[in-house]
This record gives C-alpha cells, sequence and structure tokens, in this order.
C-alpha cells in the first residue's frame, strides 16, 4: 500500500499556494479538516500523489454529506499499531484486508441509516462475470458482502457495488475522452453480469449467450455508475453513459471558500446515491 507520505504533509507554502490556484486539486488542509469532521487524524500519513489525494478528499466529503442528510457516518480502523484513529486509505488498487492483522489496512467508512448498513471504500477491486478484477475508485457496497469478506480473510467482492464513482482529476485544460467512458462501461457490463444455466424468464438491461449456451444478464441500472471529473471538457462521454444508465459530473472542483462537509456539489452528488440504497 502506498501511504501519504511526508512528502505531502510537510509540503512548502509554495507548492500549498499552487494547489490552491488550482481548483481541482485539493490541498492537504482540505483533507484535514475533512477527516476532523470524522473525528480522524492523518498524522503523519498523507498522500502526494495528486489523483490519490483528490479520491481521499472526495471520499471524506461524501461522508459528511451522508451524515448531514441523517446517516451516522464513522471510519473504521483496520489496521494495526500506530494512531487508532489514523485515517489510512489505499493507495493502489487492492482487496478487502481483515482488520486488525497489518500494519497497513486501509480503513473504510460505516454509513448506517434506518437499520440499514453500508461501507464506503477506496481503490477496492471488484470480480466481474469473465474473472477479471476492476477497481472502483470511490464504491458503496452493502455492509454484510465487507464483513463476509473480512472474516473470511480478506478477498475481492463479486460483482457491481450499489454505488460505482470512477474519478479523474486532470489540469483543467484537460478533457475526459470518450475512451475513459467506454472502459468504465465495459467494467460496468463485466460487473453486472451473472450467469444463468438457461433463458432467465425477466428481461434484463444487458444479455449475452456464448457460444457454449450459457446465458450472462445483468441490470446496470440497479447500480449508480457516475464518472466525477475536475474538467469542463467531456466530449461525447455524456451521451454515451446516458444510453446506459451512467453520468458524467463535470467540473466537480474545491471550492476555495467551502467549510468543510458543506460543498454544494457533494452534497447534489449524495442525494444521486440516496435512491441507490
Amino acid at each position: 500500500m502506498t501511504s501519504y507520505g511526508d512528502s505531502w504533509i510537510h509540503l512548502g507554502r509554495n507548492q500549498v499556494l499552487a494547489d490552491r490556484a488550482d481548483k481541482s486539486m485539493p490541498t492537504k488542509q482540505d483533507v484535514r479538516r475533512a477527516a476532523r469532521l470524522l473525528a480522524m487524524s492523518l498524522g503523519a500519513a498523507g498522500m502526494g500523489e495528486q489523483g490519490k489525494r483528490y479520491e481521499a478528499w472526495l471520499m471524506l466529503e461524501v461522508a459528511l454529506a451522508f451524515r448531514n442528510r441523517g446517516h451516522q457516518a464513522t471510519w473504521i480502523t483496520c489496521h494495526v499499531g500506530g494512531p487508532p484513529r489514523k485515517a489510512l486509505f489505499r493507495g493502489s488498487p487492492g482487496s478487502m484486508k481483515k482488520c486488525g492483522v497489518t500494519v497497513d489496512a486501509p480503513g473504510y467508512i460505516q454509513l448506517i441509516n434506518n437499520g440499514r448498513h453500508y461501507e464506503l471504500h477506496n481503490s477496492i477491486q471488484f470480480r466481474g462475470v469473465s474473472g477479471a478484477l476492476h477497481e472502483v475508485d470511490l464504491s458503496i457496497i452493502p455492509a454484510r458482502v465487507g464483513n463476509g469478506l473480512r472474516a473470511a480473510g480478506g478477498g475481492y467482492p463479486d460483482g457491481k457495488p450499489c454505488v460505482a464513482l470512477e474519478l479523474k482529476r486532470f489540469k483543467l485544460t484537460g478533457s475526459f475522452s470518450i475512451g475513459l467512458m467506454r472502459a468504465m462501461l465495459l467494467a460496468a457490463v463485466d460487473l453486472s453480469l451473472e450467469l444463468y444455466p438457461s433463458a432467465p424468464k425477466t428481461s434484463f438491461d444487458i444479455a449475452h449467450i456464448s457460444p457454449t449456451g450459457v446465458f450472462a444478464c445483468g441490470e446496470l441500472r440497479e447500480s449508480a455508475w457516475i464518472a466525477v471529473t475536475t474538467v469542463a471538457n467531456i466530449g461525447a462521454s455524456q451521451r454515451l453513459a446516458a444510453r446506459y444508465g451512467a453520468s458524467v459530473e463535470a467540473t466537480f472542483q474545491v471550492d476555495i471558500r467551502q467549510v468543510a462537509g458543506t460543498n454544494t456539489r457533494v452534497g447534489i452528488l449524495v442525494d444521486q446515491l440516496l435512491q441507490y440504497l
């Protein structure tokens, strides 16, 4: 795992100002403030790689937006050793880790509302019907799935999450190409398909019959598939996404006036996600 390093925590004033001038880039203070509202401390652990810092910031802000809407949002620590309230994020795609075993096991956020229990994770890989693994930058899964995997010693969730957010942080002059959306949708299809021994009696969004007669069918629209990007230029990606029940949230940036937990765009995003939980 790649943890937040001193290279980020000890950023000089010039680097902090450069980050703030680029509104797509959360500063260390942005992430720290959000973590504190969840009673967590980043301490000497942080992320220097810009895309991962954006991922950590949005994960925490999403949790705070859920809390503002009546959910319990609690950071669950899984590592052993070091401060118990230190937030560790995945620095690269990986599996679900068993808690209380290793010093680098990443944590997650527990979401509870009206007796329904979910988990918010970053950079978990999910196994599709093909057997391939697909990273989901931010995902929400039922707590029973996470509990089952951890009880079994860890592993990869099979199939689709309830919520899948693909995060793309670019310089403001960049673009979210249609190729990125094609890749996201292909992963969504592989995660949404299920195998049937015979022709199912109901209709599905997507269906495939192999040369050997195996039926693979699934529903894309049962989950939220959303690409979140910092740039305005998304080309034809939104048109392609909408055809298959996905979407693109463009110009998703840090507001320099924001107070942690009050980002308007994050709140609107979470309002969309609630229908899938």
